[in-house]
């Protein structure tokens, strides 16, 4: 059975590796959208575009706006659901927590990419004494990146012709989540795609504490982390970017699994 087109938009820092992993246990090759297929997607018509496309391959975006994609794109799309879309996403606090620990290098690869933004951010919250101290300074002056990263891609989370996809069910038990939940979102990934395979052996290879940006690696760490006072802080801030995904606000969050 031959694997149709795929697009994955994952969030950034909503743990990209359970994506790609979960794609490539199907057969897919990880793939990023090139200068040339990003001047197709705005010059050629639909299917022109379209046919630049590797065969088995999966395209990774962090961001997709709904606004951003070319009218006859979306009229195809619209039409034939072509290509599938995958969307991964995660609680937006232990984004901006692995974010803040990305930048100050606290995981295995030590290293992130130097944007403008990155370079100045990571300086800022280096120079903070504790990790605490930096996601305090993440809270105050990081708000332009959940915005734009959350609210960019919202509609993806509620479009009936998308696959959503939660990092807190992907990861699994040994993630510090649920097993029962990472088998039923692999049977709904090979559902959506029309494929076969055995959704048991797939779920048990995809999470993967060996990964180089891994830091804590689980859903609910951030939890450890977070003071009352930043929780609340978050919440008069950011509390939309909750409530547009489904998380549940502070006082309404379930025991924490052990």
């Amino acid at each position: 059975m031959s694997l149709p087109r795929l697009i994955v938009v994952s969030l950034h820092k909503a743990g990209t590796h359970l994506a790609l992993r979960l794609v490539e246990e199907l057969g897919y090759q990880r793939r990023f959208f090139g200068d040339e297929m990003l001047e197709s997607v705005r010059r050629d018509p639909p299917e022109q575009f379209l046919a630049t496309f590797e065969p088995a391959a999966a395209y990774f975006l962090h961001e997709c706006r709904a606004d951003r994609i070319p009218r006859p794109l979306l009229d195809h799309w619209r039409e034939k659901w072509d290509p599938a879309f995958i969307f991964q996403y995660r609680d937006p606090r232990a984004v901006l927590l692995s974010q803040v620990n990305y930048l100050r290098g606290s995981h295995r690869r030590g290293t992130f990419s130097n944007t403008p933004y990155h370079l100045v951010f990571s300086d800022a919250l280096r120079a903070q004494p504790t990790e605490r101290d930096a996601l305090d300074v993440a809270i105050r002056g990081m708000g332009e990146y959940l915005e734009e990263s959350f609210l960019g891609s919202v509609w993806m989370r509620y479009h009936p012709n998308v696959l959503q996809l939660r990092f807190e069910r992907l990861a699994g038990g040994r993630g510090g989540g649920s097993d029962a939940e990472q088998l039923e979102d692999v049977e709904r990934t090979l559902r959506h795609l029309g494929l076969s395979g055995d959704a048991k052996q797939i779920a048990s290879r995809l999470y993967d504490p060996s990964q180089p940006t891994f830091h804590r690696g689980t859903i609910d760490a951030w939890r450890d982390v977070y003071t009352p006072e930043q929780l609340q802080l978050f919440e008069r801030r950011y509390g939309h970017i909750l409530d547009a995904y489904g998380y549940p606000r502070a006082q309404d969050l379930p025991p924490v699994r052990r």
